[in-house]
């Protein structure tokens, strides 16, 4: 009987111990998905059309570059794109950055630590990075500032870039929100 009682025991900690990192992991998402969500500025009870490129804030801090004709929420094309659309090759990079920027999230940015870090960077023809990725714009916090520099790190190399370019590289420059939406700062439409 003292033998099956501990056997019960064991599964049911085996069961927790099952169950607990699958919760975690649960919050972990949702708290990305809030995240992400602040980070493309909507909210989910108001939805707001995507636009492809934010407004320019009428009033812009000289820390925040002001966004181009080549930019869009989170990132701005740098260099000459010679024509070439690269809003496809644009939209996979941004979610590779996304995806490994996720996998480092500090945990004060889980927490709400709030930041914003730029972050600029080339990518060469075939999809490498040269080793000179510049952390632009800090945050009060070297863990965010970690983060997005790893995320960069992390992603490469990239896709080749689009056959159709000729230059010797992309030049981008990302910005990474932790718990801001871009018009918060100046990056985004204004409500």
């Amino acid at each position: 009987m003292k033998r099956a009682a501990v056997r019960e025991g064991f599964v049911r900690l085996r069961l927790s111990v099952a169950i607990v990192p699958a919760l975690i992991l649960a919050g972990l998402m949702l708290v990305c998905f809030s995240l992400s969500a602040a980070q493309s500025g909507q909210d989910s009870a108001q939805q707001q059309p995507k636009t492809e490129a934010p407004q320019p804030s009428t009033q812009e801090s000289p820390a925040v570059p002001s966004p181009s004709a080549n930019s869009g929420e989170g990132f701005e094309i740098l260099s000459d794109t010679q024509g070439v659309d690269f809003g496809p090759y644009v939209r996979r990079t941004l979610a590779a950055l996304k995806r490994n920027w996720y996998s480092v999230m500090p945990e004060d940015a889980l927490l709400g630590k709030k930041g914003l870090v730029s972050v600029v960077f080339k990518i060469l023809p075939d999809g490498a990075t040269n080793k000179d990725i510049l952390l632009e714009r800090k945050s009060s916090s070297n863990l965010l500032d970690g983060a997005a520099l790893k995320a960069v790190q992390n992603s490469a190399p990239f896709e080749p870039l689009p056959s159709q370019f000729h230059g010797p590289y992309l030049e981008l420059r990302i910005w990474f929100l932790y718990n801001l939406r871009p018009q918060d700062v100046g990056l985004g439409p204004k409500k």
